[in-house]
């Protein structure tokens, strides 16, 4: 799953993880273009790719 985002690459990271902490998400800041979010059995990498204006969501499905 790819989406674009407008502005800089770290105040991006920084929404995500703010956006993710206030939904009950446990957030870690794996490098400053990589989140990895928990929140019970589900887990979620993020890779932000800053000249792309994009992130990369991988989403671990335990099914």
């Amino acid at each position: 799953m790819r989406f674009r985002f407008r502005g800089e690459g770290g105040d991006a990271v920084r929404q995500l993880k703010e956006m993710g902490e206030k939904s009950g998400w446990r957030v870690e800041v794996l490098a400053p273009h990589r989140l990895a979010l928990r929140k019970g059995s589900r887990e979620v990498d993020a890779w932000f790719s800053y000249p792309a204006h994009s992130v990369v969501l991988d989403v671990n499905d335990p099914r």
